[in-house]
């Protein structure tokens, strides 16, 4: 495929209206669009969120893999046009996601 579909990352706290701007989102773009909730994913990571967010917040700290291997797969469907990423964090890690930057 010469052309990535383009990927849109919406980040806020829980609570911050990620889901409901996602789904609108991809009503108003209409088709070719994959929505990847990170609520729809059992990701390792530290136990407490609050502490991890004050002592440390390395986004590495989390294993994003599952989601950045769907993501790679929604990159290599030509149906797809956009992906709009539901993720309470504004970056996926050191993962490797083909064309994301």
């Amino acid at each position: 495929m010469d052309k990535f579909p383009l990927i849109l990352s919406i980040s806020a706290i829980s609570g911050g209206g990620k889901t409901t701007v996602a789904k609108r989102l991809a009503a108003h773009l209409n088709e070719g669009v994959r929505i990847v909730h990170y609520d729809e994913y059992q990701l390792t990571g530290p136990s407490d969120f609050g502490n991890w967010a004050v002592s440390s917040g390395d986004y590495n700290d989390w294993d994003v893999s599952p989601i950045v291997k769907d993501i790679n797969l929604h990159i290599k469907n030509p149906e797809v046009k956009y992906i709009i990423l539901d993720y309470p964090f504004s970056y996926l890690s050191s993962c490797s996601v083909e064309g994301y930057d």
